[in-house]
Parts: structure tokens; C-alpha cells; sequence
């Protein structure tokens, strides 16, 4: 299908920020602990776009192929521009509707599938044999480090004196296969489900 450019551009972050904790073992650890910040905030912030492009290029192939199966709440003058129009139209909607959320943590990825009338964690479940509870818990739990390094600079709170929580490249390592599998996971889901 069409999400190359959702997976490409997802893969060459990740691909990029393993690299950049594989080169920052030669630096002072100080500066190897922001390199890994840096690293975990790349491959989540790629995922994000992921899942973003993922919907769009969905939303706007069912638009075209199955429009009953998207639950938009389009603007009259969107709709309004005509059919020779409404893909270019539907695509800019989503883009700018989706432009300022983030889908990263469970709930709003299940929110942003549900436009598509996809209960992307049931089937998952059903087609990759994953337990729902447990990759939600897990792709949370990433969301709120990604959240906590980027609202709160990764300090610990109640420390005068700026002191950071710990990180460690395996921990972020084991992050970014679990989002790589999950990427392909749903692709895979909606490649299987499409209408």
C-alpha cells in the first residue's frame, strides 16, 4: 500500500538515533545520558509521525474506495469545493485537524483509528496474537518518558540540585524495537482489513 513514505521516514529516524547512541559511547557519559535523551525523543517523535501519515494516506484511500467506513466531521465548505476536489480537500482537513495532537499514547492512537472505524487494538489482537493490555501498558509507559524528558527537562522533581533521572541506552534500544514492531504490526493490520 501506500505508507513508504510513513515507514521510510519512521525507519531513518530510528535507524539514526541507534546510531547516535552507538557513537555517543566514545563521550563523556554526561553527554552519552543527552545523546540517549535525544535518541528517545527522535524515535518516539518519528512514531508519532508514523502513525500520523498512516491516517492520513488510510483516511483519504477510503475516502476515495469506501467513505462510509471514515467518521470525519467535515466543514460544509470542504465538502463543498466538489468531488473533483475532495481528496486534495479531505487530505488538508486531516492534516490540519491531526496538525497539534499527538498519537503516541494509547488512547488517542485508538481515538485516531476509531475515524476509520478500526479498533486497531482488538485487531491487533486477533491478527499479530498481541496482548492488547500489555502493549498499551507498554507504548504508555513510553509516551509519559518521552512526555517527562520533554515537559520536565528529565529531572528528577524536589531536587534543588538539577539532577537527572537515569537512562540507559538498552532501555531506549528496547524502546524503539518495540515501536518498529508495532509500526509493522499496524500496517500490517490495516493492509489485512481494508474494505
Amino acid at each position: 500500500m501506500a505508507f513508504h513514505f510513513a515507514k521510510d521516514g519512521f525507519q531513518k529516524c530510528v535507524a539514526d538515533a541507534t546510531s547516535l547512541i552507538s557513537e555517543a559511547s566514545a563521550l563523556p557519559v554526561k553527554d552519552q545520558n543527552t545523546a540517549i535523551r535525544g535518541s528517545l525523543m527522535l524515535i518516539v517523535g518519528a512514531f508519532d509521525f508514523f502513525i500520523h501519515e498512516v491516517i492520513r494516506v488510510e483516511v483519504a484511500r477510503r475516502v476515495a474506495s469506501c467513505p462510509e467506513s471514515v467518521k470525519l466531521k467535515v466543514p460544509f465548505s470542504v465538502a463543498a469545493r466538489g468531488e473533483a476536489h475532495i481528496g486534495t480537500e479531505i487530505d488538508l482537513f486531516v492534516r490540519k485537524t491531526n496538525s497539534f495532537r499527538s498519537f503516541v499514547g494509547s488512547e488517542n492512537i485508538k481515538e485516531c483509528f476509531s475515524s476509520i472505524s478500526l479498533n486497531i487494538w482488538s485487531e491487533l489482537e486477533k491478527f499479530s496474537g498481541r496482548d492488547s493490555k500489555v502493549t498499551r501498558k507498554k507504548l504508555d509507559l513510553i509516551w509519559r518518558w518521552r512526555n517527562r524528558v520533554a515537559h520536565e527537562g528529565d529531572l528528577v522533581p524536589s531536587n534543588s540540585s538539577f539532577v537527572y533521572w537515569e537512562i540507559y541506552a538498552e532501555d531506549v534500544l528496547d524502546a524503539a524495537g518495540f515501536l518498529v514492531d508495532l509500526a509493522q504490526d499496524i500496517v500490517d493490520v490495516i493492509e489485512s482489513v481494508t474494505p
